[in-house]
């Protein structure tokens, strides 16, 4: 588990890195995430978050975000809400008499992002960014095995990630993102509006 973290890490901050080094700077471009934007996001999701410990399989969890910009100027960045919806099915086979154990991963969260503008000038078309998912998971769950059932319910989610966009054209781009959420490393696309 450790390692999946430490390579998600290594993989967005290489991410938030290498637009620095090889792009043109491009003088007083405007931000690639500001006030007043919308950005809707899908994703898959590696590596579970809320699940059983001993599950031995794991879908890919599935994600939807929506942003909008509400401030600009908040340091060398701008100030972004929006929300997430989760979702993740996890297994256990278990080893004697062939039953099945099934955990279904539910989260639903409002996030506050800080995009880091700083780096405008120099390609107005990566956005880094920072912050912090609050809300809920709920993990219900299901066995074929003869006994009593065990319960899940809910609990509180806060999620801090880090992640960065780049936007290919003005309305689409793709997204990378860790954190503990859904999934611990999230990628997919984003459609700007």
């Amino acid at each position: 588990m450790k390692k999946l973290f430490a390579t998600g890490f290594a993989a967005c901050l290489l991410l938030l890195l290498s637009p620095m080094i090889s792009f043109a700077k491009k003088v007083g471009a405007t931000p690639a995430f500001s006030k007043g934007d919308n950005a809707i996001g899908i994703g898959l999701g590696l590596g579970p978050a809320h699940t059983y410990g001993l599950a031995d399989a794991y879908s890919p969890a599935f994600m939807l975000t929506y942003e909008h910009g509400i401030i600009d100027g908040l340091g060398p960045g701008t100030l972004s809400i929006g929300g997430e919806i989760g979702y993740q099915t996890s297994r256990y086979d278990y080893a004697y008499g062939g039953y099945r154990a099934r955990w279904t991963t539910l989260t639903v969260a409002v996030r506050g992002i800080y995009h880091l503008t700083l780096l405008k000038d120099k390609n107005n078309k990566f956005d880094p960014y920072g912050g912090v998912a609050v809300g809920f998971y709920s993990v219900s769950y299901d066995n074929d095995y003869p006994g009593p059932k065990e319960s899940y319910g809910s609990a509180p989610l806060i999620a801090p990630f880090v992640g960065a966009k780049y936007n290919f054209a003005k309305a689409v781009g793709a997204w990378a993102e860790v954190g503990y959420d859904i999934a611990i490393l999230k990628v997919g696309l984003n459609f700007n509006f």
